[in-house]
């Protein structure tokens, strides 16, 4: 049974970020072209938000990929271990760098034009759940390096 939900979510991890990566290579660039065509005094900010927009793409692959690295882990029953505290710490500064990253565009557009409302709650449900994902990664890293540390000193004193 541990076998099929890893192999689940790991099949899910892979179509996120297919499904990200499309999203960002075909529908974003084709948005910013068809929003520059429809409010040309916006124009010049075309590629610096989507500059600002594919940054967060690496905090993002690289917590799925420590994601993905941590069910190999589970799946070869080292989920206790220090690897996977490490990866929890990767996990928690990713998801705290894309929140960091949306909130300095977010602004920067405040900054350069009114931002419709649709967008700002967008933009703040991605960075409330950034920061969510972060804090979690980094409480379950703590409470992992805590059952490590304690399995040691069990170790040590037996």
């Amino acid at each position: 049974m541990r076998i099929i939900q890893s192999m689940l979510l790991k099949a899910f991890i892979i179509f996120f970020a297919i499904g990200v990566a499309l999203f960002a290579g075909l529908w974003l660039p084709h948005m910013a072209q068809e929003s520059a065509t429809h409010f040309p005094e916006y124009a010049h900010l075309k590629i610096t938000v989507l500059i600002w927009a594919f940054i967060p793409l690496l905090p993002f692959y690289l917590a799925l990929l420590k994601a993905y690295a941590l069910l190999r882990l589970i799946e070869k029953r080292l989920a206790f271990s220090h690897e996977a505290a490490k990866d929890l710490g990767i996990i928690s500064y990713c998801g705290h760098s894309i929140a960091l990253t949306l909130v300095t565009l977010w602004i920067f557009l405040m900054t350069q034009m009114p931002i419709h409302p649709g967008l700002a709650i967008a933009f703040f449900a991605i960075i409330l759940t950034s920061f969510t994902i972060g804090f979690f990664a980094r409480l379950l890293k703590e409470l992992l390096s805590e059952a490590l540390n304690y399995k040691e000193e069990v170790d040590l004193t037996i």
